[in-house]
Formats: structure tokens, sequence, C-alpha cells
């Protein structure tokens, strides 16, 4: 009997042991702003040094303390310079110590791979069009009613320096940043609909045309002179920003560059190059041009048929992708390319 007693409390520690081992366990995360969003759907009260993600709490909290609210409108997952203002700033010892006894801390983010509730992305996107917050990051001071006291950006010049700012606004001697402030990464507070997240299929056509382009066997330099030239007559920001970064990750010159809206006076275009720049104009302006035979007969000298049809779907792509950028108010300036600082 006793045995058995001596087996059935085993058994039960060596379960017990399992069932511990089997919890998941909880990742360690330091980042007071991703802790702030992914918990937000909670709504719980966030502790020292964590960001409010409720503007309304926020509020109340301020006006509780009679501080001010530091507004931290960001791209977290996406915007250089929101990313640099996080790691060299908002997440030293200094700074956080600062905040924690003078200000109130609220974050608007607008992440492009995060999830956050579609109550909160609206609630984001409202108070970015109230203060007209064009550009990532931007910092608002506010007082206990709301109103703007203080603005900055990301600024370079390391921690101490950023808190006397705030201390100069929170003091009222100064309002706003002036020299060497970086605010701009994207202009989501006035993006129309992120057609991505909304229509992904469609997305998905379009890049599997891109796909097709890029593996075409025509030459990445003059794909990147094309579409840009393209975007620059559609005036696509959002594609013009992207394809110069491309461009000159793949070593194209900053002189080509800033010639190609003149192509046809500048001598640093070959043949081929001036013959595919030709058709995209005639393309792109297609209700302004017949495409006669005489540009056409130019261009079949230097692109044999099945080049020249894929040049025209290369140039139909960009033409797509701007129009869809420019009704949709794409965010500008958040694309990195591959090899480029």
């Amino acid at each position: 009997m006793k045995m058995k007693q001596q087996m059935l409390t085993l058994s039960v520690a060596i379960i017990a042991s399992w069932c511990v081992a089997a919890q998941p366990k909880t990742p360690h995360n330091d980042k007071a702003i991703a802790t702030a969003t992914s918990t937000a759907a909670n709504n719980p009260e966030p502790t020292a040094g964590e960001y409010f993600t409720d503007f309304d709490r926020a509020m109340k909290e301020a006006a509780t303390l009679n501080r001010p609210i530091f507004a931290l409108f960001t791209g977290s997952d996406w915007c250089p310079w929101c990313i640099k203002l996080h790691s060299e700033i908002l997440e030293t010892e200094t700074f956080k110590k600062f905040a924690n006894d003078n200000l109130v801390l609220f974050v608007a983010d607008f992440p492009r791979k995060k999830k956050i509730s579609d109550e909160l992305r609206k609630q984001n996107k409202a108070l970015a069009t109230k203060y007209e917050v064009s550009g990532f990051p931007t910092v608002l001071l506010l007082n206990t009613a709301g109103t703007v006291i203080g603005k900055t950006g990301y600024r370079s010049e390391g921690t101490d320096k950023y808190i006397v700012e705030l201390q100069d606004m929170i003091n009222q001697k100064k309002t706003q940043s002036t020299d060497g402030v970086a605010v701009g990464c994207g202009y989501t507070a006035k993006q129309r609909i992120d057609y991505r997240d909304v229509s992904p299929g469609g997305v998905e056509a379009l890049l599997a045309l891109e796909k097709y382009v890029r593996q075409s066997g025509i030459e990445k330099s003059l794909l990147e002179l094309v579409k840009t030239r393209a975007s620059q007559i559609n005036g696509c920001a959002y594609c013009l920003d992207m394809h110069t970064k491309d461009a000159l990750a793949e070593k194209e010159s900053e002189q080509r560059l800033f010639l190609l809206p003149v192509w046809r006076e500048a001598p640093c275009y070959t043949d081929r190059e001036r013959a595919a720049l030709a058709w995209t104009e005639a393309i792109t302006l297609i209700s302004q041009n017949n495409i006669g035979d005489e540009l056409y007969t130019e261009v079949r000298r230097y692109f044999n048929e099945k080049e020249l049809v894929d040049l025209t779907y290369a140039i139909i792509a960009i033409n797509n992708w701007n129009r869809l950028n420019v009704a949709m108010r794409e965010p500008v300036g958040i694309y990195q390319a591959k090899g480029l600082k």
C-alpha cells in the first residue's frame, strides 16, 4: 500500500512538471512603445515610462497630474527617423526619468506591419488630421486642454539637448524646433486609402506584372530610367522617390537622374535609352500622341519585337502604380532601397 502511494505521488509530480514545462513563455519586451501598441486592445493603464494609446485617457492623466502630454506621432516599424528617435533618445534612461517626472506619454502609431485595432487606427488618423501632422516622427507637446504648446521631431544632438528643448517649450520659452529637425517620413495623415490592406489581391496582380518585367531581360538601369521618367510626367512623388533610390542603388549617376526631364538635350544617354524614353513618353501621354509609324520605326532599330512588348509592359506597369499612388496619396519617403544608405 505504501509502495502504491509513493508511486502515485511520483506520478503526480512528473505530470505537474510536464504541465509547467508545456506552458508558453511570455516574451519579454522592454520597448515602451511596442508594449503600448501591442496591449492597447486590452486597454490597460500604462505603468511609469510607458505610453498611453488612448488619447482620452492621456488627457485625463494630464489633467490629474497637471502635466503636458508628450504626443508622439510615429511609424514605429518602417520610418527610419522614428526608429532613430526611439533608439537614440526615447529609450535612454535619462529621457525616461525626465518623462516620468514631467510628462504624460502618448503615442499615435501608424505601423505598416504591426496590427492595431480599427478603433485605434481611426483615432490616430483623426488626431493626425486635427493637429495637421504631415510627416513622421512628429512630437507635439500639448497642455491639459489639448492645445499645442510645442512641436519637434528627431534631433541628432542627443538626449540632454532634446530635454532642454522640451523644457523650454514647457516653460513657454519657445514653441517649435528650428534647426536640425528631421520630420517628414510618410504623408500618412493625408493618405486616403491603404490599398495594400484593403485590396491585396489587386496589389498581387500588379506585382506579378512587375515580376515578369524584372525577369524579361531588359537591363535594370534602363527600367529605372523608364520608371523615373513616367513618374515625373505623372507627378507621382511616391514612385519618383522609390525609383530614384533604386537607380542610385544600381550605381546610376546623379547627373543622369538630374537631366532626365531634358534627356533630348543631354548627351549622357545611349541611343537605346533615348528610344526607350521617347516610347515611354508617348505611351504615358497617349491621349496626346497617336504613336505614329515614324516613332515606332525608330524605336524598333534598338528593340526587337519581344523587347519592345516587354518594354511596353514595363511602361504600363509604372503608369498603373503612378495612378494608384497619386489617387490614394501613398505616403512619400518611406521606401528604402537595398544597398542604399
